[in-house]
């Protein structure tokens, strides 16, 4: 069930924390906070965690403006998600959750077009990070944000490649069940 994986990573997370308040587990700790964690609780540490390490480029430049970014898309700012994200573009191959992130704000302000577009660069960067989780998942937000333009045809064909992709896996999980209801709305509308 998501929501015992959900409090799981919470508690994981708090353990993490009550074992160290060093670099390494804290950003660790942030990924899921930003996530699914308590705003307040995560901005402060993300502060903390700045007014520790001010000269830090990584930090300021790339983990706390992704953090903060996924914070944003959760409260729906998606102006400030794409502001945020300026000082990670130099280093975003490295971070793809950077462009998940712009696409799904680009999504959220209407911009289907751009928003397919970053997440057919999310997709393509199979060739260099083969096993990373958020590849699986960037060819259903092709699929979306295709379907949100009314470009039915490469839609459809992301869909069917997700949809594929996910074949094997569990019975029940929401994200695949949510994409197959999708298609099938989509294949319905289009005949």
């Amino acid at each position: 069930c998501i929501r015992d994986s959900l409090e799981e990573a919470a508690v994981l997370t708090q353990q993490a924390l009550d074992l160290s308040r060093e670099r390494g587990p804290v950003l660790s700790a942030l990924v899921a906070m930003a996530h699914v964690g308590d705003p307040e609780e995560t901005a402060e540490l993300m502060n903390q965690l700045s007014a520790r390490y001010p000269q830090d480029t990584l930090i300021q430049s790339v983990e706390l403006p992704l953090r903060r970014a996924a914070l944003a898309l959760r409260a729906g700012e998606f102006e400030e998600v794409l502001s945020l994200l300026t000082s990670v573009e130099p280093y975003e191959r490295n971070f793809l959750d950077s462009i998940q992130y712009r696409g799904q704000a680009l999504l959220g302000l209407g911009r289907a077009e751009e928003a397919a577009l970053e997440f057919e660069r999310l997709a393509a960067s199979r060739s260099t990070w083969a096993f990373a989780p958020i590849l699986r998942i960037a060819t259903l937000w092709v699929g979306r944000a295709h379907a949100a333009a009314g470009n039915v045809s490469p839609a459809r064909i992301a869909y069917q490649e997700f949809l594929e992709i996910m074949k094997g896996a569990d019975e029940g999980v929401p994200l695949i069940e949510e994409a197959r209801a999708e298609y099938a709305a989509l294949m319905e509308a289009t005949g």
